[in-house]
C-alpha cells in the first residue's frame, strides 16, 4: 500500500484486483459485503462533496446506505478530501462486480463536477467508461444515458470527437424513448459543441437554438445559461460578436443571480473576448478581471488560466506588452497545472511577444 498521509492508504492496482475477487467470491458473504459497505462510504461521502462544490447540479436518487458518507464542513473542505482521495473514488470504479453496477455509476456521475472544475479528464474519462459498462449490464437505459451524455462530454474536451458523437447520438435516442426532454435537450446541445468544434459554427448555432428554447420551457436557468455562453462562442466563430456580447451578457447575469461562481467565470470569459472582437478593450479587461476573481473564488486554474490570457491579449492591443507577459506567463503556469494542450499556444505567444522586443527598431 501507498501511504498518502493523514491515515489515509491506497492499495496498488494488483491489490485491487484480488480484493475484487474476493468481493465476488460466492462461497464468502462477507468480503461482499465489505466491499459495499466501502463504496457506500465512498459513494456517500463524495455525493455530498459534490453537493457543497455544485449546489445547483441535478441530483440523482442514490443507491445503498445514505448515512454512509462523510460530512464536510465547506467547499474547500469538500474539494480537499476528494483531491487526496481521487485516486482511491478511481479505484473504487474498477470492481467489476454486477452487485455494484449501481454504485458505479452513480459514483462517476457525482464525480464528473470534480473532474469537470479541475480539469481531471483522466479521471473523467475512466470513471465514465466503467459506468457506462455498468449501466449497459444492468440494464438501467435511463443512467446508461446519463453516462453517455458525460463520457461524450470529456471524450469532446480531449478532442476525440469522433468517439464523442456516437455517445451523443444515443442517449438522445435513449432519453428520446425514455420521454426526457431534459436528457434529449442535453444530448442535443453536446453534439452542438462537436458542430463548432468541426469548423461549422452555424449547425451548432441551430442546435442551441432548439436547445435554448427547450430549456427556457422548463425553466432551468442554470442550463439556458450554458447554453447562452455556447451560443456565444459560434456567434465569435461566425464573426458575429455584437450577438455573442448580448448572449454572454445574459450568461453572466443568471450565473450572477444563481451565485455560481464558475459559470460566473466562465460567461465572462466569453464575454471578454466578444468585447475584444469589438476593439471594446477597456469592456473587455473588466469582463476578464471579474472571470480571473471569481475563477479564484471557486479554485478553477482552468478558467484563471483562460482569464490571463484574455488579460494578456487586451494588454498586448493596448500597446502594453510587459503587462502581456506577465499575465501570459501566470496563464503559462497554470495550464502546464491542468495539463492543457493550450500551453503549447501559451509559450508561442510569448516567444512572439519577446522576439518582437528584442528584435531592432
Amino acid at each position: 500500500m501507498t501511504d498518502l498521509g493523514g491515515g489515509r492508504y491506497t492499495m496498488h492496482d494488483l491489490l485491487h484486483a484480488y480484493a475484487s475477487e474476493i468481493a465476488m467470491a460466492d462461497h464468502d458473504p462477507a468480503p461482499a459485503d465489505a466491499a459495499r459497505r466501502l463504496f457506500d462510504y465512498y459513494l456517500h461521502s463524495a455525493a455530498l462533496a459534490n453537493q457543497l462544490l455544485t449546489p445547483h447540479r441535478v441530483r440523482v436518487p442514490l443507491t445503498g446506505d445514505h448515512d454512509a458518507g462523510r460530512d464536510f464542513a465547506d467547499a474547500a473542505a469538500a474539494k480537499r478530501w476528494l483531491t487526496v482521495e481521487e485516486p482511491n473514488l478511481i479505484a473504487m470504479s474498477r470492481l467489476d462486480d454486477p452487485d455494484l453496477d449501481e454504485h458505479r455509476w452513480q459514483l462517476a456521475y457525482v464525480l464528473r463536477d470534480y473532474f469537470y472544475l479541475t480539469r481531471q479528464l483522466d479521471g473523467w474519462l475512466e470513471t465514465h467508461e466503467h459506468a457506462l459498462h455498468a449501466a449497459m449490464r444492468s440494464g438501467n437505459a435511463w443512467a446508461e444515458g446519463l453516462t453517455r451524455n458525460n463520457l461524450g462530454m470529456v471524450m469532446t474536451a480531449l478532442g476525440r470527437l469522433t468517439d464523442a458523437e456516437p455517445h451523443f447520438t444515443a442517449a438522445g435516442k435513449i432519453f428520446e424513448r425514455l420521454g426526457d426532454q431534459m436528457g434529449t435537450s442535453n444530448s442535443l446541445a453536446n453534439t452542438a459543441s462537436i458542430l463548432r468544434r468541426r469548423g461549422d459554427p452555424a449547425g451548432a448555432l441551430a442546435h442551441l437554438r432548439t436547445a435554448l428554447v427547450q430549456y427556457r420551457e422548463m425553466g432551468s436557468a442554470n442550463h439556458v445559461g450554458i447554453t447562452l455562453r455556447s451560443m456565444a462562442n459560434a456567434l465569435l466563430q461566425l464573426g458575429q460578436a455584437d450577438e455573442a456580447v448580448r448572449c454572454a451578457q445574459e450568461a453572466v447575469d443568471l450565473a450572477t443571480w444563481l451565485e455560481f461562481p464558475l459559470d460566473i467565470a466562465q460567461a465572462d470569459n466569453i464575454l471578454g473576448a466578444a468585447h475584444r472582437q469589438l476593439g471594446q478593450l477597456t469592456l473587455a479587461e473588466i469582463a476578464y478581471q471579474q472571470a480571473l476573481e471569481m475563477s479564484r473564488r471557486c479554485e478553477s486554474d482552468f478558467e484563471q488560466a483562460w482569464a490571463r490570457r484574455g488579460l494578456g491579449a487586451v494588454a498586448l492591443a493596448a500597446g502594453r506588452p510587459g503587462d502581456a507577459l506577465r499575465h501570459w506567463q501566470a496563464a503559462l503556469v497554470l495550464y502546464r497545472d491542468v495539463g492543457s494542450t493550450l500551453a503549447d499556444d501559451v509559450a508561442a505567444d510569448i516567444h512572439h511577444v519577446k522576439a518582437a522586443q528584442e528584435s531592432p527598431a
